[in-house]
């Protein structure tokens, strides 16, 4: 193949392009020649410094796309013409999709990588009748993309493919229905799965019911509310991976493994998915797929400094195109380097060092402070730095409430009671800090009796134990808000964010706030919660913000006043809305809500009620004009 001269992106473009073959085999062979082609021109523009990292995972990516519908759009056109299967639509809409997952689903091929499928159809584009015989015709084909995909010829393989990630793989066959898959995801999925959903993007098949299966899925890997205990199990994967050893003499680095072994390429990847996991619920800048974009999203959003990022960019980049290198040698399916000492020079120069030396110290350097940035981050567990170990002052009644914890319902499961175990004599030692730790330990256990479960509470906790400071601190001055903190504990999340400590804002502000989060609100009970579970956070920072003295009584009930505005002048035309769905539009000019009390004087406390008058203008209209039309009087009541 003579690329001399030619554009790289003009060429991957032709190798990309439709392939007329018929038959699923005859595109297979069209595909392996296609491969061999794409791999040398990825191999000299990455070699040549034409293409960057992401430009070369990209292209491998594309390919990798390109080849998986081509060959899937093939095998359902033979299913179709032998009658195996029954279109009503276009080919393109037949329901069977394939999800790309790891570093394929989020552009980041490796220049010998598998490529991990989920393969699913939507059978709800069937009738009940059809559904078995489709789902084992779409088991064939999807067996049979597999095989053609990694069969080796004279002409060499397409792609691995590896179809494990799939739900519950020892037990459901290669192909399953996304009804089927999201049961599973909704009621057994594991941590780590929920993790590689992060990367999850249709690339083969029905893109259009690809597309509806991961936004069904959404609140499944995108949670809420701060997800504290999946970051513990990221923590410890990440553990299993700091117990490895490879970092220190460069003699170490011998048969060293870039991407599972100590400071590698997974580290920086859990590292990542930790905070998306985390915060992603939260904030939608980090639903992101690509770990260098991601990064960027984190220091955008705060979450980790901009110097970290910087380094932790710059040394995924010299281990991402390290592995390259060591894969561009026969093919090989490698992320360890060398283990003898005369083939290191060899790697050495294709990743443009003078001497084996010399790339071992700069890998050195990479692999300690990738080690030492996502070790000493933010989300794994943190001790009590305290002092205070002293539980002396605890009576024989406190002994008798503390012994009844271990029936609660937010102890209930194992992994609560492993968790709360680690954190009670912190806990303990914080409330004989309070001026009457009796009392505090009473009002610490009302909160404990009002949680409905612990596991993620207990696991922020332990995270930062600052909130168990400020827990004592509010069981001490405000025991009727820890009580109602045990019903909504989850307020606790927003201290973790940067704005937590600073001046609430004013009502315009707050109301802009408001409607960016109730633009993700799918329907009228979504909005309610959300807007519930918005103001439940705001009233706990403005009476934090009281309780550690940062603003005025007068400031406190001005704030309360802004919250209540905000909540009502966002809710009003939702509220209007939704009415009129059965009721009809607001008969005549509408009406207005009007504030009178406290909130018209805008000094609200937190236990007030809302005093308010609706005034309404008919006009001369005597009803609405809904389905269900009502007397004008009737309708404005009502609403």
């Amino acid at each position: 193949m003579d690329l001399a001269g030619l554009d790289p992106e003009a060429v991957l473009e032709a190798l990309c392009a439709p392939i007329d073959a018929g038959t699923s085999a005859e595109t297979a062979t069209c595909l392996r020649h296609r491969k061999r082609k794409v791999s040398l021109l990825v191999a000299l523009a990455d070699l040549g410094g034409v293409w960057a990292l992401d430009a070369v995972t990209g292209a491998l990516t594309r390919f990798a796309d390109f080849s998986c519908d081509s060959l899937m759009s093939a095998l359902v056109q033979e299913a179709v013409e032998r009658d195996r299967i029954t279109l009503d639509g276009p080919r393109e809409n037949y329901g069977l999709f394939a999800l790309a997952m790891g570093k394929m689903g989020a552009h980041e091929l490796n220049y010998s990588s598998d490529i991990d499928l989920i393969v699913l159809f939507d059978e709800t584009r069937f009738g009940a009748d059809k559904t078995h015989a489709v789902k084992s015709e779409f088991i064939r084909i999807t067996r049979k993309l597999s095989q053609l995909m990694n069969a080796a010829t004279g002409d060499g393989y397409i792609f691995r493919v590896d179809l494990r990630l799939r739900p519950d793989p020892l037990i459901n066959p290669v192909c399953l229905s996304a009804g089927g898959a999201m049961r599973y995801y909704e009621s057994f999925a594991r941590t780590w799965e929920r993790a590689a959903m992060i990367k999850a993007r249709p690339c083969a098949g029905d893109l259009d019911a690809a597309d509806r299966f991961l936004r069904d899925i959404e609140p499944f890997v995108w949670r809420t509310l701060l997800d504290y205990a999946a970051v513990h199990d990221a923590s410890e994967m990440r553990e299993l991976i700091n117990d490895q050893k490879g970092t220190g003499g460069l003699s170490e680095l011998y048969g060293h493994d870039l991407k599972l072994g100590q400071g590698g390429i997974r580290q920086i990847e859990l590292f990542v998915q930790a905070f998306q996991m985390l915060a992603g619920g939260r904030d939608s800048s980090l639903r992101v797929a690509g770990t260098v974009p991601a990064l960027h999203a984190l220091c955008s959003a705060g979450w980790i400094q901009e110097d970290a990022r910087n380094r932790l960019v710059e040394c995924y980049g010299i281990l991402r195109t390290t592995e390259h290198r060591l894969q561009m040698i026969q093919d090989s399916q490698t992320h360890s380097l060398p283990r003898q000492h005369d083939d290191m020079p060899r790697i050495a120069a294709l990743c443009g060092h003078d001497s084996a030396d010399g790339f071992l110290i700069e890998l050195s350097s990479v692999l300690n402070d990738v080690h030492r940035l996502t070790s000493d981050d933010e989300t794994g567990k943190a001790t009590d730095e305290s002092g205070v170990d002293d539980l002396s002052y605890l009576t024989a009644s406190d002994h008798e409430l503390i012994s009844g914890w271990q029936s609660l319902p937010a102890l209930r499961s194992d992994r609560a009671v492993d968790i709360f175990k680690r954190l009670e004599p912190m806990i303990l030692s914080r409330m004989g800090l309070a001026r009457n730790p009796h009392e505090a330990l009473i009002h610490f256990d009302r909160f404990l009796h009002a949680l409905p479960a612990g596991v993620q509470l207990f696991s922020l906790f332990e995270a930062r134990p600052k909130l168990v400071e400020l827990l004592t601190d509010i069981c001490t001055t405000a025991p009727r808000l820890a009580e109602h903190l045990g019903r909504t504990s989850h307020v606790f999340d927003d201290v973790l964010y940067s704005n937590f400590f600073q001046p609430i804002e004013d009502t315009a502000d707050l109301q802009s706030n408001l409607e960016s989060e109730l633009a993700d609100a799918r329907d009228y009970e979504a909005t309610l919660r959300t807007t519930r579970r918005w103001l439940n956070a705001q009233k706990f920072r403005n009476g934090v913000h009281h309780l550690k003295h940062m603003i005025t009584h007068e400031e406190v009930s001005r704030n309360y006043s802004r919250l209540a505005e905000t909540v009502l002048a966002r809710l009003w035309p939702r509220v209007v809305d939704e009415f009129a769905t059965r009721h009809g539009p607001p008969p005549g000019r509408g009406a207005t809500v009007v504030a009178l009390g406290s909130l018209g004087a805008r000094c609200l406390s937190a236990m007030s009620d809302l005093d308010l008058i609706v005034i309404y203008d008919p006009l001369d209209e005597a009803e609405s004009s809904g389905a269900k039309c009502l007397p004008v009087r009737s309708y404005y009541a009502r609403l």
